[in-house]
């Protein structure tokens, strides 16, 4: 399917209708070249994340194990190493608890949060519902002027040039 491009400004100079279909010929190359060169970065992208991946899988590896080592041995010395603070300073960083707090599904009233959106709403609990709010362009564009002028919008109709390119002529040249 034929792409539709609308330029900002005319620079190279076209003078008649075959000028104007070597063009389009021409953006059809670049359109071609340009897309290789997308797929080729996005490839050479991937194998390199792959190659980092693969690299640092140990690293990370390695370092759940240090730290739920590290996890293991403040609950085994918890009383010994948190008696008076939650924290402990070290040489290199500080190990400790943090008291936190998080809100669980009960599974016996509930079993998913999609359940508790629809308790919020039986109860009328409108306050505990995220709703993102933004202007419904679709909806507007169907409106009568008067409309769209009572809440500050207008309709601006303009002609803008387009070209199409026909990639599957120009790929078959």
């Amino acid at each position: 399917m034929a792409k539709r491009e609308k330029p900002q400004a005319a620079i190279a100079p076209i003078g008649d209708v075959a000028g104007a279909d070597r063009a389009l010929s021409e953006i059809a190359e670049i359109d071609r070249a340009v897309e290789a060169a997308n797929h080729q970065l996005n490839e050479d992208i991937d194998n390199l994340k792959r190659g980092v991946q693969e690299e640092i899988a140990p690293l990370l590896e390695r370092k759940e194990m240090l730290g739920a080592g590290l996890a293991n041995f403040a609950e085994i010395s918890k009383a010994e190493l948190f008696k008076d603070r939650k924290s402990k300073e070290l040489d290199f960083g500080t190990i400790g608890y943090r008291k936190s707090t998080s809100l669980a599904v009960m599974k016996k009233i509930c079993s998913t949060w999609k359940e508790v959106l629809g308790k919020l709403r039986q109860y009328d609990f409108k306050e505990a519902i995220r709703v993102k709010e933004e202007p419904d362009k679709e909806v507007m564009a169907e409106w009568p002027m008067e409309r769209l002028e009572l809440v500050g919008v207008q309709r601006v109709e303009k002609d803008e040039f387009f070209y199409e390119i026909k990639q599957e002529k120009v790929a078959a040249d």
